[in-house]
């Protein structure tokens, strides 16, 4: 963040390093594994955008931060109902192509012959660390994660995964042909 000269708000900064993990933390617990890392940016959003405006309590200590951590874990939980709010509406309305659904199973055991067959195919094609990678990822776990835990960049984590798909996908169609 710049404040209005163009240069970096050291303070903002400050605060972004010590309570950006306890953040981070606070929504991984409480909010659904793929969208923790969005809700995080929202609330920083939020605080980036009051941060010029913020004045603490008059009662606060000089360099007392315990109101800073408070209003961040209250943008939490605000950002945390709002998501949580427009997932449920999106789940009553219904879908614009949904499928019959299947009275005999025949929907349900034909996605579990494809699962295995896609699972049979990343094995015979895939090196175990690409395996890794593509779980992970169709789990929900961040690029950045993922990235730290193998020890490689996330543009490699990416690039691996499309690669894994793509291989996949030219195994599953040359079987089928």
């Amino acid at each position: 963040m710049r404040d209005a000269r163009g240069a970096p708000d050291r303070e903002f900064e400050r605060l972004f390093a010590e309570y950006g993990p306890s953040v981070r933390a606070w929504l991984a617990v409480r909010a659904p594994a793929g969208d923790a890392d969005d809700l995080f940016q929202d609330v920083w959003t939020i605080f980036c955008r009051r941060w010029r405006e913020w004045t603490p309590h008059p009662q606060a200590e000089a360099g007392d931060d315990r109101p800073v951590l408070s209003f961040l874990y209250r943008t939490c939980h605000l950002v945390l109902l709002a998501h949580r709010r427009v997932r449920s509406r999106r789940a009553m309305l219904p879908l614009e192509e949904s499928p019959e659904p299947a009275s005999d199973g025949l929907a349900e055991r034909t996605r579990q012959i494809q699962i295995g067959e896609c699972l049979s195919a990343a094995r015979a094609c895939c090196s175990d660390e690409d395996l890794a990678v593509l779980t992970a990822k169709l789990s929900g776990v961040p690029a950045r994660d993922i990235a730290r835990t193998l020890r490689i960049t996330e543009s490699a984590v990416d690039h691996r995964y499309r690669a894994t798909v793509g291989r996949i996908r030219d195994r599953l169609s040359g079987a089928s042909a």
